[in-house]
């Protein structure tokens, strides 16, 4: 399914999701995938993670969180943050040809607001990245 993108913005893509893990090292792990759930690309310090597993998984929530806002009546969903005592996770939908997602693991300790502005700086570099 990689070859959805050409290998040139894979390497950017992937450059990026490490450039945010320099940036914020409250962040553990970035990944991207496709809006149907699968892993592009991933980068993780630290841990391990089951990268394709939770590509799927995000894409289920993503999926069923845009049909929660667009069912309230909020109009179109910009980031999604799920809290738990053990970190943070955001996803993101890039929206570019193929739409894309972003999902970004926090420490629980991390800043949101730090961790929230430098993966929407990353989600944005991506999409320049993907036209």
């Amino acid at each position: 399914m990689q070859d959805i993108l050409s290998k040139a913005v894979l390497s950017a893509a992937h450059q990026h999701l490490t450039a945010l893990l320099d940036n914020a090292p409250q962040i553990i792990g970035a990944f991207l995938a496709t809006d149907d759930g699968f892993e592009l690309t991933q980068v993780v310090a630290g841990k391990e993670f089951e990268p394709a597993r939770l590509a799927a998984i995000c894409s289920s929530i993503i999926a069923l969180s845009h049909a929660l806002v667009v069912e309230s009546e909020l109009g179109e969903p910009e980031n999604f943050l799920i809290e738990a005592k053990r970190g943070k996770i955001l996803l993101f939908t890039i929206d570019s040809t193929p739409k894309l997602s972003l999902a970004v693991i926090a420490k629980p300790t991390a800043m949101l607001g730090q961790v929230l502005f430098h993966s929407k700086s990353c989600a944005s570099e991506i999409l320049a990245a993907v036209r």
